[in-house]
């Protein structure tokens, strides 16, 4: 900018203290978990639904203390193509609510 040169601060000591981040310790900060799914003989729209419906429900259950309960639960999914994208997210709209109640009354039932 402005015809200046421009510098990258180095990398930190290790890998969790680089200059832009610091990992906060697990009891400061929630952590992450990764899952991945693999369901051959199903559609990806119903294994979407039901993964999705699934992920949901738990993260409403009663059994989390408030204090662990995050306002912001984030699902992200990744898609190969925007039209599968697209499937996805027009089931997401219309079947993951309806089988967010089939799961809860499941749980409910035993």
């Amino acid at each position: 900018m402005f015809a200046r040169g421009a510098t990258v601060p180095p990398p930190g000591v290790d890998a969790s203290d680089s200059f832009f981040a610091v990992d906060a310790p697990h009891d400061v900060k929630g952590t992450r978990k990764y899952v991945g799914v693999m369901a051959p003989g199903t559609s990806h729209a119903t294994l979407t639904v039901r993964t999705y419906a699934a992920l949901l429900q738990a993260g409403a259950s009663p059994e989390i203390p408030d204090e662990v309960r995050d306002a912001y639960w984030t699902l992200l999914g990744y898609f190969n193509s925007l039209r599968v994208l697209g499937a996805a997210y027009i089931a997401t709209i219309d079947d993951v609510r309806d089988r967010i109640k089939v799961v809860s009354n499941r749980l409910l039932q035993g």
